[in-house]
């Protein structure tokens, strides 16, 4: 079984989109921290303002860059390598590593989650091929209401069986009930 956090191969489709969703989404951050850091910089007078707007913009087309790299096997890596450049903008502001933090995180979850939806997605597409292996828990039976009905009583003792865990309630039909078991 392949890993959810590669740092290099194909990624599934909902990796892809997760995980160019969040490197999207990092970019404006970084330019905007970026500037930020420029004008402090300019503002004290100090000689490396230009460099690190420079450095930041180009981190941040960097990312953008990356999102539509990602259906290649070196994207991923190329991914990984934003998230290492984030925190060592903490060199310059330490602050820099919270944002780092949580875009790594973000990342982090956007490959296992997505991960995990192309599981789910190649199941289900297995499942529908061969509808012949399909789950079979649940099975429908008609279960006759007590004597001496009376409208409604046969949904509560529906509900009332589906708390007890034996079964759940489908509907009522006429004097019956159906429920799965």
């Amino acid at each position: 079984m392949a890993s959810p956090l590669l740092l290099h191969g194909a990624l599934g489709p909902m990796q892809r989109r997760l995980g160019a969703f969040v490197l999207v989404g990092q970019a404006p951050v970084i330019f905007f921290g970026a500037l930020t850091l420029w004008g402090l910089g300019s503002a004290q007078g100090g000689a490396h303002a230009g460099p690190v707007l420079l450095v930041g913009s180009i981190l941040a087309l960097v990312s953008i860059l990356t999102a539509g790299l990602l259906r290649r096997p070196f994207g991923v890596t190329v991914g990984w390598l934003v998230e290492a450049a984030m925190f060592a903008g903490a060199i310059l502001e330490p602050l820099v590593v919270v944002a780092a933090a949580i875009f790594l995180a973000l990342w982090i979850t956007a490959l296992y989650q997505g991960f995990k939806m192309d599981a789910l997605t190649r199941a289900h597409e297995r499942r529908s091929r061969h509808p012949h292996r399909r789950d079979r828990r649940f099975r429908l039976v008609e279960v006759p209401v007590s004597v001496g009905w009376v409208p409604g009583q046969a949904v509560w003792s529906c509900l009332a069986a589906g708390r007890r865990g034996g079964s759940a309630c489908l509907g009522v039909s006429g004097d019956r009930w159906v429920a799965a078991h």
